[in-house]
Formats: C-alpha cells, structure tokens, sequence
C-alpha cells in the first residue's frame, strides 16, 4: 500500500511542477516541419502559460502540443505556429482532466494495477507520451482479468444463493404455501439464469397444484390471482400460447370477484404480450 502511495505522490508532483522546457531546442520533427526557432519560443511561453493556467505539466502539454504539429505536418497542412497556440488551453484543459482520471485509478485496490497506471502518469508528466501505452496496456488487462475472476466468483454466489431460494421453494410447498413456493423459485431463475427453465418449471408445477388444491368456486379471487401468476410463469417460458390463455381466465376470475382494477390491469398486460 505504502508503494501505491508513493507513486501516487510522485506523480502529482510530476504533473504539477514538472521542470520548465522554456530554455529546450526545436525538436528537429517541427523544424522539418517547417516551424522557425523563433516560432518556437514563441511557444514556448505560451505553453508554459496555459500549463500555468490549468495546473499542469510544461513538459507533457508541450510534448502534446509537438504531437499536434506533426500531425498537421503528416496530414499534408502546413504547420502554423498559430493553428497549435489556438488549441493550447484546449489540449491543457484535456490533460488537467486526464490527471483527474490518473488519480483515481492511481488508487486501484489491486497494487499491480495501482503501479502500472502511476507509471504511465509518470511518462506523460515527463513528457514521453509513447511510455505511457504499454503500462497501461497491462493495467487494463489485469483490470479486466481481475474484474473476470469478480464475475465469476459473483455468478457462484448467485447459483449459491439460487439454490437457497429453491429450498425456501421446496419449504413453501410443504407448508402448501404454493403462491410463495412460486415466487422463491422465480427468484431462484432470476439468479441462476443457466437453470432458470429447470427452476421455473417447479414454479409453473407449484401454481399448477395450487389451482388443483384451491377451487375456483371456494376461492375465486385466489384463483385469479394464482392464474396471473401462472401467466406470467408460462411467459418466461416462452409459453405464450398458453401464458394468453391462462391470463384471459385471470381476467374472468377477477371479473367474477368485481375487482376491475385488476382486471383491467391484467387486460394491459394481455395486450402488451400479444402486441409482441
């Protein structure tokens, strides 16, 4: 940890009081490129002002700034000195938000990561941009190996805990609670999406026997309530067919009772199922 924060110092101190490049020679590619020494410390100042301005490194925002000039001179544009000084406070303003970035990633909770990231914000604070990519490069992958064995350990402690809403299932229909031996094992799919048809066939069984158990006649408003839920069972399922069917019996069941709220909530949804 005491490692991580010492190239998170180090790179602060990079970024905001890198030494100044005010006194450096014209980079031999903007002179091919037709820039004059005299265009150059005009530069210069203005680099190290907009640095000043945005709080960061004269050597990483004038390494930028000669980046941008051979791409001028690459794209076939003659490169002006004032076409780069347009952009200054730009490209600083952009590199003051990469610092903000940096820092927070400085701070990674894996150290291998943490030092692979402070040492590209090392290269650009010391102008070498091209150092940056390979460190980062591994950061990255290490990031989403780490972030691989995260997902994997969470979809084992999901099945984990499907398992266990299955047994909160299976103890519901001792208890002949079949309404919420349906909703445990619905939770149980939503957790374990590789055995969700296997769970889900054990909620279609519970609502099934519960209709078997429960009449219509004894319970109506019970029995619309379990037909809605046995819709929705079959509809996860693909079940359309049958999810059509046993939505329009909910529908005459709440009907029966008087309860149109639900009926006309359960005629919403019949139609947004047929609509797909």
């Amino acid at each position: 940890m005491r490692k991580v924060v010492l190239n998170v110092t180090l790179c602060l101190a990079l970024f905001a009081a890198a030494p100044a490049f005010a006194d450096g020679p014209l980079p031999a590619s903007l002179r091919s490129a037709g820039v004059t020494q005299e265009q150059w410390g005009t530069l210069q100042g203005q680099v190290r002002h907009a640095a000043a301005r945005a709080s960061v490194s004269e050597l990483a925002l004038a390494a930028v700034a000669e980046r941008l000039g051979l791409a001028l001179a690459e794209g076939g544009r003659q490169v002006l000195v004032t076409d780069i000084l347009g952009q200054l406070d730009a490209l600083a303003t952009r590199i003051a938000e990469l610092e903000v970035r940096f820092n927070s990633i400085a701070r990674d909770e894996d150290p291998e990561v943490a030092t692979l990231v402070a040492q590209a914000q090392v290269a650009i604070g010391a102008a070498d941009l091209d150092a940056s990519v390979a460190p980062l490069a591994e950061a990255r992958r290490l990031r989403a190996e780490r972030n691989a064995q995260l997902r994997a350990r969470l979809e084992a402690g999901q099945r984990d805990e499907a398992v266990i809403a299955g047994v909160q299932g299976g103890v519901a229909l001792l208890r002949a609670d079949y309404l919420g031996a349906a909703a445990q094992f619905e939770e149980a799919a939503q957790l374990s999406p590789e055995d969700a048809w296997a769970w889900r066939n054990q909620a279609v069984w519970a609502l099934q026997t519960s209709l078997s158990v429960r009449s219509r006649t004894a319970d109506p408003a019970g029995w619309a309530q379990t037909m809605l839920a046995l819709s929705s069972a079959y509809n996860s399922q693909g079940r359309v067919n049958d999810a059509r069917v046993a939505m329009n019996a909910a529908i005459e069941g709440f009907e029966q009772v008087g309860d149109a709220v639900m009926a006309e909530q359960t005629r919403a949804l019949l139609r947004r199922l047929l609509a797909n």
